[in-house]
């Protein structure tokens, strides 16, 4: 008999002697082939893979406002320059050019072709090098709202949201569920806006981002503004059993908001005012606690004065509840390199 076919009569005895030993049938390896497969197919499809980059090149290697860059003329000490951009983009104080030249979001490339353009009027066919040398004053990212640890970010690589939001340390209880991204034009070179649009907002939804949607965790770029939507306030006060401040949250009711303070004490006398601020001032609203709570809607910065037996419900204005807004001057500032 062949060598080839002594071989593989002794593997299929081999394979069957093995499955007598374990007791294992035909339809259990399948169902352990199919359990495995699904098991793998979960782990793959549970893990974010991160959507690749769709970006123009080189996006935080083309020039920004606060580059310093040099301009170096090939055979030439005469002509060469060091500088930046002005407000509006263009090189500033490049006297030798009889134009301005428009440098912002260009590459370093693009932009020696354009100098050399101006230059060619009184150089013959001159060779241009641009080098981007410094890149320490481009405007930063801000991350700022309901977070731990709000900061500012000098980015000098491809960074995501959800990894700054990870240099924040989290969100906190105020995060209403909402991001908002404020991109001016231009400040990112990310989509190589003209100076005519609009500024973008890209607003993302928190629980997309934690569940791993690659469209919920877009990159950041220098000059950005993130901000981690706080939910407003409503203000409890009376007899309940911790007055204070709660979050609103959509279509809070009444005796939801009552219930986050601990209920009502003995002493309430179930019923309630609540001051709403309107654009004519300050409107009041009586309710009977005991059939009113359940169906009655709240809005962000009521305030509930649960009355107390015994006393009269003081019918009080409540003036300039304003949330202090952060100096974002004095935010930490990270580096992201």
């Amino acid at each position: 008999m062949p060598k080839r076919l002594l071989l593989g009569k002794f593997f299929i005895q081999c394979r069957r002697k093995f499955r007598q030993l374990l007791n294992i049938s035909s339809d259990k390896i399948k169902i352990m082939k199919y359990s495995l497969g699904i098991l793998a197919l979960t782990m793959f499809t549970t893990i974010p893979q991160p959507a690749q980059p769709n970006l123009p090149n080189d996006v935080l290697n083309r020039v920004h406002f606060g580059d310093i860059f040099e301009i170096d003329v090939i055979g030439s000490t005469e002509y060469d320059w060091k500088g930046s951009l002005n407000p509006e983009g263009f090189i500033d104080g490049l006297e030798l050019a009889e134009e301005p030249i428009y440098g912002l979001c260009s590459t370093e490339e693009e932009l020696a072709r354009k100098v050399e353009k101006a230059y060619s009027r009184f150089l013959r066919e001159p060779k241009v090098r641009v080098k981007i040398v410094s890149i320490e004053n481009r405007p930063t990212a801000v991350v700022l709202g309901a977070l731990r640890n709000p900061s500012r970010f000098r980015i000098k690589r491809l960074v995501r949201l959800s990894e700054l939001i990870k240099h924040t340390e989290g969100f906190t209880e105020r995060a209403s569920g909402e991001i908002e991204i404020l991109r001016s034009k231009n400040a990112s070179c990310s989509s190589l806006q003209t100076a005519s649009e609009p500024t973008e907002i890209i607003k993302v939804k928190i629980s997309e981002l934690l569940a791993g949607a690659e469209e919920s965790n877009p990159f950041i770029f220098p000059g950005d503004i993130v901000t981690v939507v706080e939910a407003k306030p409503i203000y409890v006060i009376g007899a309940v059993a911790s007055p204070g401040k709660i979050f609103a949250r959509p279509n809070m009711t009444l005796a939801q908001a009552i219930a986050s303070v601990g209920g009502l004490t003995k002493q309430s006398n179930r019923k309630a005012i609540i001051f709403r601020k309107e654009k004519d001032g300050i409107k009041t609203i009586e309710l009977n606690l005991e059939k009113q709570t359940e169906k009655f809607v709240l809005q962000e910065y009521d305030i509930i004065l649960v009355g107390e037996k015994g006393k009269p419900t003081e019918r009080t204005k409540f003036d300039n509840i304003e949330e202090k807004k952060p100096d974002v001057s004095q935010l930490p500032l990270k580096t992201i390199e």
